[in-house]
């Protein structure tokens, strides 16, 4: 395929669509495959759509806009405080379901970097307020707090799991008392590109201060942030969630099973690692539902590899011509069965 592929690909993928082009930051086409097997329910073939042109346009409020504007048909992210506005809109439709996808801070927890010592990963998850950051950061209350990766979409989730059910900035100060090295400070990187993820993080970093914790902001490209993060090599934390999968393993093994892809933190937990070899071998939901709880505890709480703060909605809004899309809990849109009606 040569050394170009993932820049320049030619008819790449077995799905409903093939990706066709790739140009970095600005925008992939995917073209109807003639293939495919897929046919709707009178028998005709699917896709109906010719050709997609997705476009990575990071800032929820810029991304709305070129859809009111006619530069975009869809979107799958939308700040919270606009979701009555398109509501109203005739001239677009709004649906959402309840997501699988988490917020967190990521720290680096390798040897030699700030946050191998965890306690000060778990006075940051103490100190930080998640029903405020809900209701007054961009999400302006369409979502849910968490303390970990298991959504309530998940048939693993604990309702009664809430370890620290408001913020506690005194026992915060008291853990990183402990340590004994002085006060905590800490870099944040956050993803340019998006003012409400920097109005969150700004309303994090006052969250923190009330704990005598110093968190400064540093913006950069989400992918560099990234690369980074996968490297080990990120100073503090980052500001990096998940979109979430269907079956909780997915929200949960890779990033705290040791050595595992997504353990971007470099967190290890012996009990940890057993615990969820452990569900993976194990068919019965109940039994697998106790052992993802028994490693929950552990990696959020008694020994923590980040600092998960809440779930989203997998909202997908569409101009009103757009038909046949839906909205699914892992945040990735189908278009399989879409067409535009004129």
């Amino acid at each position: 395929m040569g050394a170009d592929f993932t820049r320049k690909p030619f008819k790449a993928g077995t799905g409903p669509f093939t990706l066709t082009e790739a140009v970095k930051n600005d925008h992939y086409t995917l073209e109807k495959n003639p293939d495919w097997w897929g046919k709707d329910a009178s028998g005709n073939k699917l896709p109906y759509l010719n050709k997609l042109i997705v476009k990575p346009i990071l800032d929820a409020d810029v991304a709305l806009t070129n859809l009111r504007t006619g530069n975009a048909q869809i979107i799958n992210r939308i700040n919270g405080k606009d979701v009555a506005s398109v509501k109203a809109d005739a001239s677009l439709s709004y649906q959402q379901v309840g997501s699988f996808s988490w917020a967190s801070l990521v720290p680096n927890e390798a040897a030699g970097f700030i946050f191998s010592e965890r306690r000060y990963v778990k006075a940051v998850a103490m100190a930080i307020d998640r029903d405020e950051i809900l209701q007054k950061g961009p999400a302006a209350g369409i979502g849910l707090v968490g303390w970990g990766p298991i959504s309530p979409a998940h048939f693993a989730y604990d309702d009664s799991f809430k370890p620290w059910p408001k913020a506690d900035p005194d026992g915060a100060k008291k853990l990183v008392a402990e340590v004994g090295k002085g006060p905590l400070k800490f870099e944040l990187l956050v993803p340019s590109g998006d003012a409400g993820i920097l109005q969150a993080a700004q309303l994090i970093q006052s969250e923190l201060a009330k704990a005598d914790i110093t968190m400064d902001l540093k913006t950069q490209l989400f992918n560099d942030i990234v690369t980074l993060q996968q490297q080990h090599k990120h100073l503090g934390m980052t500001f990096v969630g998940w979109s979430g999968r269907l079956d909780p393993d997915g929200n949960t093994y890779d990033f705290v099973v040791t050595g595992s892809p997504n353990n971007d933190s470099s967190y290890s937990n012996s009990k940890v690692d057993d615990l969820m070899k452990q569900q993976r071998a194990e068919s019965d939901p109940a039994k697998r539902k106790q052992l993802l709880l028994q490693a929950q505890q552990i990696y959020t709480v008694d020994d923590p590899s980040r600092v998960w703060y809440g779930f989203g909605v997998s909202p997908l809004v569409t101009v009103k011509n757009l038909v046949g899309m839906e909205s699914y809990p892992d945040r990735i849109p189908r278009f399989q069965a879409a067409s535009l009606q004129k």
